[in-house]
């Protein structure tokens, strides 16, 4: 009787019908931006996860920022050494029997310079050195355009993009330049395939994949043994020597290729024969004593894995074991590059946020003085013995019948133009763009979560409209409320 009540009360009243479109247009909008940017989130969480980062990574513990891309504190003048992930071999045990895990796979990380002497174009990268065999296995968002996974020693992978810019296709030899004070080490590599990502995204655009073998005679790692965890308390560990000045390498490239030894006034071509010729250090004696002298870890879950819980699972365990290591999130491995993208979406929800909560204002402004104008009716139920309970229902009933009809209507239209959005295919050619709403192509997904935070939101508001206006009504006696003042 009550509901029945409530509903003639609405439908005879004219108003009801502005109010619940007015409603029902901010709920909409609701829908949308919140599809479009969860959308946006999952395109960019599933490029970096298919990409490069994996569900979760293994680092070692350091008191700086650290990602799969190295070292992010902004020192300048000084590139510090990456930490070593040890203890390798129990990592790795403990990955495997893990029911969770469905593939994990090592990397080194560094950062070097690019060049093709054909086109004498050069650039930065960040090279990752991988083993193929499982490396593909976590980062299945790759596929290949031409060529094959290298097999062997002297062997690289360039991104399509990277291939376009320099002009190089497979079978071409590129080197690869790394400053180290005066001087620098050259290493010279075959490309043995080109491969795309998922969609085109500057930051992934600018790793390289290299052999393993390359990495460690370029970077000049030297084998390194393990007894036990024993963290640095700087973060740092002092077997690498690719120490080099950051700002020769990515905002002076010109002074890194020209400056060689002054004394031996060797030309870049001379210095690349010289250090072929020389006989270098034993690859075998140069790679990882034991496997432990990776820099990282990259992992896949198996599907519907809780990603939270798993990485609060393994950093309690390595905590109890003492091991010098942690797990991260996607987010974190990818550092800086996704940090940022994270918060520009942050940054523009919150304005959104702010012009839907000045409209949702404007709407329980309207619900409440909806009530206060029936003000008269009220003291007319009253007199005629109408209990302050039975109004302060009646009321209820009715603003609840209000907001939730108009969420139900605003999920509608906020769905359906979703469904136009991503239709109409907008698209974009800034980079910016394109990473911030992950992909070339704007899309809006409404998902069971944005409608149940519209009706979280409806009700809330049907809270908020039927508290204060009810009880100001029932305070005033009946035979003021009668004559319908405000007394």
């Amino acid at each position: 009787m009550l509901f029945k009540l409530a509903l003639k009360n609405i439908i005879s009243r004219k108003s009801s019908f502005a109010i619940i479109g007015f409603i029902a247009f901010s709920v909409s909008l609701f829908v949308l931006s919140n599809s479009i940017f969860d959308s946006t989130e999952r395109g960019v969480e599933n490029l970096f996860i298919s990409g490069f980062t994996g569900d979760f990574a293994i680092r070692p513990l350091s008191e700086r920022p650290c990602s799969l891309f190295g070292d992010e504190t902004p020192i300048v003048g000084e590139l510090t050494v990456l930490s070593r992930l040890v203890p390798f071999a129990e990592i790795s045990d403990y990955l495997q029997e893990s029911p969770y895990v469905e593939a994990f796979s090592p990397q080194f990380s560094g950062r070097a310079f690019l060049e093709n002497q054909k086109t004498g174009i050069r650039m930065p990268v960040f090279l990752f050195a991988v083993q193929p065999e499982t490396y593909f296995k976590v980062m299945d968002g790759i596929s290949f355009d031409s060529g094959k996974p290298f097999s062997g020693k002297g062997s690289v992978l360039l991104n399509s993009d990277m291939a376009e810019k320099t002009g190089t296709s497979v079978g071409d030899e590129i080197q690869f330049v790394v400053a180290d004070g005066t001087s620098f080490r050259i290493r010279v590599a075959s490309v043995s395939g080109v491969y795309s990502y998922q969609d085109t995204n500057d930051v992934l655009n600018r790793i390289c994949l290299i052999d393993v073998e390359t990495f460690v005679s370029l970077m000049e790692i030297s084998t390194v043994s393990y007894s036990g965890p024993e963290p640095d308390s700087s973060g740092e560990e002092g077997s690498p020597e690719d120490s080099f000045d950051i700002d020769n390498l990515f905002f002076e490239s010109e002074d890194v290729i020209v400056n060689v030894d002054a004394e031996e006034n060797l030309s870049a071509s001379d210095s690349l024969k010289d250090l072929l010729a020389s006989p270098d250090e034993s690859l075998d004696e140069m790679l990882p004593a034991d496997n432990s002298s990776w820099n990282f870890m990259t992992g896949k879950l198996i599907e519907g894995t809780n990603t939270t819980l798993f990485i609060n699972r393994a950093n309690k365990f390595f905590t109890e074991k003492g091991w010098p290591v942690e797990a991260v999130s996607w987010r974190q491995a990818g550092g800086s590059s996704s940090i940022y993208l994270y918060w520009l979406r942050v940054i523009l929800n919150a304005g959104i946020l702010v012009i839907l909560c000045a409209g949702f204002i404007v709407v329980n402004n309207t619900l409440i003085i909806n009530v206060l104008s029936r003000s008269k009716e009220i003291g007319t139920m009253r007199a005629v013995g109408a209990s302050a309970g039975f109004i302060s229902r009646l009321f209820m009933t009715e603003t609840f019948i209000l907001t939730f009809s108009a969420g139900i209507i605003g999920s509608v239209l906020g769905w359906l133009a979703g469904l136009c959005l991503t239709s109409a295919k907008i698209s974009f050619s800034n980079q910016m763009l394109s990473q911030l709403f992950g992909g070339d192509v704007l899309t809006a997904f409404v998902s069971y979560k944005n409608i149940f935070d519209v009706f979280i939101l409806v009700f809330i508001l049907g809270i908020i409209a039927w508290i204060y206006p009810v009880r100001t009504a029932l305070t005033m006696s009946p035979t003021v409320a009668m004559q319908g003042e405000k007394g």
